[in-house]
């Protein structure tokens, strides 16, 4: 997960909240509440990222503490949120083939016929698994 800092304004006289995101550029969210300008804003960079990553632009996956930012002039006064983003969801899926024994695969079947689960992602967590528990 990434968590990245908003910083949340209301200017005076004004009903609702702005926020930007300083470690995404262009990246800005409202609403009437403190909530609902959080929720926006978390819509806005998933959407940001997304578009950036449809268009073959860079993207990294950076953020700057909010100790940091809290020092910039630009952000003097600001109420401050986290929101976290989960970076693999933007994982550009690749397909490849996997022999295995019929037997094996009817275990397999059954097994996740269970637990709802899909071939795919079956495989998948018992990969991220093995490969975070190895030395």
């Amino acid at each position: 997960m990434i968590h990245y800092a908003i910083a949340i304004s209301k200017d005076e006289g004004m009903a609702n909240y702005g926020s930007i995101v300083p470690d995404v550029a262009g990246c800005y969210g409202f609403g009437d509440t403190l909530d609902e300008v959080i929720d926006e804003t978390k819509s806005a960079i998933l959407s940001h990222i997304e578009t950036m990553l449809e268009l073959d632009m860079p993207f990294e996956f950076q953020t700057t503490p909010i100790e940091t930012l809290q020092t910039d002039p630009d952000y003097q006064g600001v109420i401050w949120a986290v929101v976290a983003i989960d970076e693999t969801a933007f994982d550009k899926q690749v397909r490849f083939n996997v022999s295995w024994s019929e037997h094996l695969l009817k275990k397999v079947d059954e097994h996740i016929a269970k637990t709802h689960d899909t071939r795919s992602g079956f495989l998948a967590k018992l990969a991220s698994h093995a490969v975070q528990s190895s030395p």
